[in-house]
């Protein structure tokens, strides 16, 4: 039988190692963009998910204030500012030509910020310059995931601090 003083001393070794490792746990710095050609709109359909707590500190560092977002979608407070952030951070080149990135509009599922661009009048595609430089400022470790869906193919790649663009040939 085991005594108090006992269960208590197996408690405590089996807990602390636990409590340790969750200690060491840092938090996962990621987004996940997807890029669609839509050939029938000649359009170039961006969507970008990105946790919201990351992009507030982003827009603060940026802007010099703190920034919280309201959760109301409907609530254009910061509407240019992430305009202006994601315009700014992800860029395009479409055939060899800079493509003009416009903001459509954003929404919030929970923790995370949707935001929805778009490149006009594309024509057609036989390669792309994708770069995207969201968070970079803020977190070395940052990885942003790509997924395209362009004439047909679908391509998935990770842009990381280091390598930021990725050139894709159709």
């Amino acid at each position: 039988m085991i005594s108090f003083k006992g269960l208590t001393l197996f408690i405590f070794v089996i807990t602390i190692p636990v409590l340790l490792s969750v200690a060491d746990m840092h938090k996962f710095y990621v987004s996940v963009t997807q890029i669609e050609y839509v050939k029938e709109q000649q359009s170039l359909q961006i969507i970008t998910r990105v946790f919201l707590d990351d992009l507030e500190d982003a827009l603060g560092e940026r802007f010099g204030a703190s920034i919280r977002i309201p959760s109301d979608e409907k609530d254009a407070t910061y509407d240019t500012q992430i305009e202006d952030y994601f315009t700014s951070k992800i860029d395009i080149a479409i055939d060899g030509k800079a493509a003009k990135i416009g903001f459509v509009g954003k929404s919030i599922d929970i923790d995370v910020m949707v935001v929805y661009l778009e490149v006009k009048d594309v024509k057609s595609i036989k390669t792309i310059q994708i770069q995207n430089n969201s968070l970079f400022e803020i977190f070395e470790e940052q990885q942003n995931i790509i997924r395209t869906d362009i004439n047909d193919l679908k391509k998935s790649f990770i842009l990381i601090s280091q390598d930021r663009s990725r050139m894709l040939n159709f």
